[in-house]
């Protein structure tokens, strides 16, 4: 048998820096986890607005539902409660105030359901690209801002054109920084509700129940005055509810020409970063522990 020859040529060998690298699964201190999230903002950025493209595809009006949900709603509302049950008594501008408050709520609720279940929902994602746990609630939270941006446009031009006609004059500009705090107060309860559905997954069932009592105590289509006035208890429960301030905010600058009550700003500003914090600290003490599989 005739010898094979010897290959004498060396390989190069290749060094990799492995620096900054870790375990999936595993978390450094807060500020490192925070310094991750931030280099996945452009991941997080086109995953949303994949979801949103894919998920109108099948639509023969595609994007336009992202409009035409929130107002079907809106008419549905206005019918009855604006009609049957009479609500709107007492209420300037029942459209406008109805409206803002269906849009805005829907807004949130929605970034909250759909982040619920981020968790097991965005294995994959998580296990090809060792993502931290915390940015697939923010995912859902872009993906929702950025569907929502369409409809919020189109209640301000129903509020300008729909009788009674409101002029929306400097102070509508006060309704961005609402819009920031209000996408910080999704993000936090997004948070929350994506870390204890993970850990007790049927509490899931008891989210829609929740928002359900959250719509009434907010003063979505009728004023929380019917709340307040009918038992005591119900006073701090609303006055500690920051959909019912992020509404009557919305509701001042866009409909009223009124300067929101500094009291309703700092509620919001309260919630907005606590309910982050809290998330956040959540999400990042239990990285690695959630049972996350790529099957």
């Amino acid at each position: 048998m005739s010898e094979q020859p010897v290959d004498t040529v060396q390989k190069p060998v290749v060094y990799v820096d492995i620096t900054g690298m870790r375990q999936p699964g595993t978390h450094g201190g807060m500020a490192e986890y925070l310094l991750r999230m931030w280099d996945a903002r452009t991941l997080a950025f086109h995953e949303a607005r994949s979801k949103i493209v894919s998920g109108h595809q099948r639509n023969k009006l595609g994007s336009l539902w992202l409009i035409l949900n929130p107002i079907f709603s809106g008419m549905i509302y206005y019918i009855v409660f604006g009609f049957v049950f009479q609500v709107n008594k007492g209420i300037d501008n029942f459209i406008g105030y109805l409206l803002v408050g269906i849009f805005m709520f829907q807004m949130t609720t929605g970034a909250i359901n759909a982040s619920a279940d981020s968790i097991y929902s965005g294995r994959k994602l998580l296990g090809s690209n060792n993502l931290p746990v915390a940015m697939l609630p923010v995912i859902n939270n872009v993906q929702r801002w950025l569907s929502g941006i369409p409809s919020y446009l189109a209640m301000m031009l129903i509020i300008i054109i729909a009788p009674p006609v409101e002029n929306l004059g400097w102070m509508s500009l006060l309704f961005v920084p609402l819009m920031a705090l209000q996408g910080l107060l999704m993000i936090g309860f997004s948070l929350v509700a994506a870390h204890v559905v993970a850990r007790v997954h049927d509490l899931k069932n008891l989210l829609s129940v929740g928002m359900r009592a959250w719509l009434y105590a907010s003063g979505v289509m009728f004023s929380v005055d019917r709340l307040t006035n009918a038992h005591p208890i119900f006073g701090p429960l609303v006055d500690w509810n920051p959909m019912h301030h992020v509404l009557t905010i919305a509701r001042d600058v866009l409909l009223y020409e009124t300067i929101p009550d500094l009291h309703s700003w700092l509620m919001v500003l309260f919630w907005a970063l606590g309910i982050t914090m809290v998330g956040l600290w959540l999400i990042w003490r239990g990285e690695g522990t959630y049972v996350i599989t790529t099957d």
